[in-house]
This record gives structure tokens, C-alpha cells and sequence, in this order.
């Protein structure tokens, strides 16, 4: 098949060097064979050997093709598995293309491509997108023009879509306030890869639900050249109000504690010095020890009224809403310096007033006492500072200890650390605990406020602005 053969110089403008192809005349005889790069699997694959190309080498499904593509001029395609000694499961995509002389088919071209790894690979994101269709948190991918490229079930529910009904539209359809982190928070991840994160109110557009509040987490992956942002989003709506549940439940029981303390044992150790008194008037003591003893036995009971009406009023008072933050943290590291017989440091440097509301306030005051309280419990700590810092944009809060470390800390108060986490939302921040080094732990609060600016002064013998 003179024809056939004097096409095969040409094949090498139809094939690349890395396919495996067969050039089969009408009789099926192999006149011109290519291996690929990984050798002679798709020979034995198809019956061809490059040791016995002829017509009897053809496997019984290769013939039926090869056969069939003859006789009607279309090429035909299959796939087939093999079990490499040396690779392990290998899959081949293989063509038969008719070759022609004018209107006559002369002959077959047997094209084969590997597509293990394709097949690897589109199995492998078919596993990834079921994973993402049945997690329970929220998880979309946005392009670099902040376009949803995709997004799982609970994204579509959490903003009340249809099932991929996200896809393709813009982020700024799901309100300001997430469309705005996440422009901040993308010039940001190069600068602080650990802290994007934030919770976020998402009543403001998008279609959402009104009140539902979400924790939101963003990350980037380059994809074909393009960097994409992953947003994964935590609906925290029922975990918030139980935090706020359990934060009301908290303050009730001091109350009722206090009152308790107040009313109950203040009274009865009242009438119990009252009782020891009058016991020291009327009794004829026959010794002078006997009065003696009396006497300190009121003593310790006056001290012991004093003490509890101490802890109650400590218990119910609200020192950052009655003598401000600043003052009330030094109050604190001075009362737990009397207790601890440590130092403890406070140090205060706010640019103008404390920005916060009074009730963001007791929040903060609230966690710095949590956070004292741990490291003279149970951090083992010789030295604590609280610092309460402003700058133009930032207010900080940190309560920082050289005791055991994070460990320690967060194994002993699982319940006191999910209460700070929620006070410190409630306030407007974040809250982050970590090791401090070299050694000890750091309690800090951050929230973004803003400074007032002064106002200019005016001219002289001007009018003040109103």
C-alpha cells in the first residue's frame, strides 16, 4: 500500500512526539508505528506489536474499530485500562481516523493520549466538590474582579439563592458590609496572614435573613494564572444569642449572689457580733483572758462583715461604667497586686476620651479581670501588666503574664474563654490569646475606632464655629 506509506513522513505534522499512533492500510497491517513516551502499553492495548505489526496482532475490539472505520469513512473513539507493571492503573484515550487517497479510504490512524492523570484528576475534584457540598459552613471563591467563581450549598442558603444560584454574580449583591471587609482584608493577607477574620452582620442586602451574623474567614490560591479569594463564612446567629444567654445568666447570678452575701450572711454576721457584745457587757468574767478572747472573737467577726460586704459590692459593682475604664483597670491591677502580692502593671495611653459605649466598657473591663484572674490562678505567673492603648486608628487592650503559657490557660478555663471571645465581639473587636514571648501568655483585644479631630482654633477676635 504504496499510498498509505507515503503519508507517514506527513503524520508528523498531525501527531506530537509524545502520542503513540499506528498507521493500519486496508488490510489492517501496521505500515508505521510511534511509541510515546512512556513506551509500548497502548501496543498490547490495541493487538498491534512493533515485532509482529500485521493484521493477526489486532485485538478483537481494535479490529472491529479499525474495521468499521474503514468501511464507513467516520472516525470512531474509545477508552482502555491497563494494569502497568513499573506505573500501576493506567487509562488511554485512543482515536481511529480514516486515511484517505482522494475519495478513497486507504487506510486507519490509531491515535492513543493517557488520560490517567486527567482521570485522577477530575475524580480527585469531584471528591473536593462534595466535600464542599456537604460541609455545614458557607464557602465561596471569588475571581480578582470580586465575582463568585463558586460557592457550596450553604453559601446559596446562608443568602437565601437557589442551589448555584450565586455563581456569576458580583460580591457587592451580598451587601457593604461583607464587600468592604473583604476589600480591606485582601490588602491585608500579605501584611497579616493570621488575623482576617471577623464577625459580621449580613441584614444589610444581599437577600440574607435579617439579624443573621456570620463569622467570616478569607484566604487566596492562585488558579490559571489568576489570584481568587476563599471566603468561608460560619453562621453564628443561635451561638451568639446562647453566648449572650450565658453572659446575662452570668451577670444575674452576680446579682443574686451579692444580694445573698449583702443580705443573708452580712446580717447574720452582724447579729453575731451584736450577740458577742453584749455577751462582753453583761458577763462577770472571773479572768482577764476570758474578755480577752470576747474581744477578738468581735474583731474577727467585724472582719468578716467587712470582707463579705466587700465581695458583694465587688461582685455587683460595675466599675467601668461608674468611674470609667482607665481608672477601673487600675483599680484592678491594684486590688490584685493587695491579693496576689505580685506586681502588676497598668499602663494607659489614650489619645482622647475612651471611645467606647459604657456597656462596651464593662465588656473589656470583664475580660481584663478573666484574663488576671487566670494567670493568678492558674498560670503560675510572678509578673502581669494590663496595657489600654489608643493610636489613630486602633484601641488595644492587653493583659499579658510570664507564667506556664497558653496550655495551661486555656485547659483551665474553657468556659471563661468562650464568655471574653463573645464580650470581646460584643464590644466591637476581636479577640486573640497567644503565647507570649519568650514565655507566658497575651490576652488582647483589638477594635478599629476612630479619632476625633481636634477642632481648629479660632482666629483671633473671630467668632467660634458653631
Amino acid at each position: 500500500m504504496t499510498g498509505t506509506v507515503s503519508l507517514a513522513p506527513l503524520l508528523a505534522d498531525v501527531v506530537g512526539e509524545g502520542e503513540w499512533f499506528a498507521l493500519l492500510d486496508r488490510d489492517l497491517r501496521c505500515v508505521h508505528l510511534q511509541r510515546g513516551l512512556l513506551g509500548g502499553i497502548p501496543e498490547t492495548l490495541i493487538g498491534v506489536s512493533s515485532a509482529e505489526a500485521s493484521a493477526d496482532a489486532l485485538s478483537a475490539q481494535a479490529r472491529e474499530i479499525a474495521g468499521a472505520v474503514i468501511a464507513g469513512g467516520s472516525p470512531q473513539e474509545t477508552e482502555l485500562a491497563c494494569l502497568d507493571p513499573r506505573f500501576g492503573p493506567r487509562r488511554f484515550e485512543f482515536e481511529f481516523r480514516p486515511v484517505r487517497a482522494g475519495a478513497e479510504v486507504v487506510g486507519v490512524l490509531v491515535r492513543s493520549i493517557e488520560s490517567t492523570d486527567r482521570r485522577s484528576h477530575a475524580r480527585a475534584m469531584r471528591l473536593r466538590s462534595r466535600l464542599l457540598e456537604s460541609m455545614s459552613d458557607a464557602v465561596m471563591v471569588l475571581d480578582a474582579r470580586r465575582v463568585i467563581r463558586d460557592a457550596n450549598p450553604a453559601c446559596d442558603a446562608l443568602f437565601g439563592r437557589r442551589t448555584g444560584g450565586l455563581v456569576g454574580e458580583p460580591l457587592a449583591a451580598l451587601g457593604e458590609a461583607l464587600r468592604s471587609w473583604v476589600e480591606g482584608a485582601r490588602d491585608a493577607i500579605p501584611d497579616d496572614p493570621t488575623g482576617l477574620e471577623v464577625t459580621l452582620a449580613l441584614g444589610d442586602g444581599g437577600g440574607a435573613p435579617p439579624a443573621r451574623t456570620v463569622r467570616c474567614r478569607i484566604s487566596t490560591l492562585e488558579f490559571a494564572d489568576e489570584r481568587h479569594d476563599v471566603l468561608v463564612m460560619q453562621d453564628v446567629t443561635e451561638l451568639q444569642r446562647l453566648e449572650r444567654d450565658v453572659v446575662e445568666a452570668e451577670r444575674r447570678e452576680r446579682e443574686r449572689l451579692a444580694r445573698d452575701m449583702h443580705d443573708g450572711l452580712g446580717q447574720e454576721l452582724t447579729a453575731v457580733a451584736l450577740m458577742l457584745r453584749a455577751l462582753e457587757a453583761e458577763r462577770h468574767w472571773t479572768t482577764p483572758d476570758g474578755r480577752v478572747h470576747i474581744q477578738r472573737l468581735v474583731e474577727m467577726v467585724n472582719g468578716l462583715i467587712r470582707s463579705t460586704r466587700a465581695m458583694a459590692s465587688g461582685i455587683f459593682a460595675r466599675p467601668a461604667e461608674e468611674i470609667g475604664l482607665p481608672a477601673a483597670l487600675q483599680a484592678l491591677a491594684g486590688s490584685a497586686a493587695q491579693r496576689s502580692g505580685l506586681p502588676v502593671d497598668c499602663r494607659i495611653d489614650l489619645q482622647a476620651e475612651f471611645p467606647l459605649r459604657a456597656d462596651q466598657a464593662d465588656h473589656l473591663y470583664r475580660i481584663a479581670q478573666e484574663a488576671v484572674t487566670n494567670a493568678l490562678r492558674h498560670a503560675q505567673a510572678t509578673r502581669i501588666s494590663i496595657e489600654l492603648v489608643q493610636d489613630e486608628r486602633d484601641l488595644r487592650l492587653s493583659i499579658r503574664d510570664d507564667g506556664r503559657g497558653l496550655r495551661a490557660t486555656r485547659e483551665a478555663t474553657g468556659l471563661g474563654l468562650r464568655i471574653m471571645c463573645f464580650r470581646a465581639q460584643a464590644a466591637g473587636g476581636e479577640l486573640r490569646i497567644e503565647p507570649d514571648l519568650p514565655r507566658g501568655t497575651r490576652v488582647e483585644f483589638r477594635a478599629t475606632v476612630r479619632v476625633p479631630t481636634p477642632a481648629a482654633a479660632p482666629a483671633e477676635g473671630g467668632v467660634p464655629a458653631r
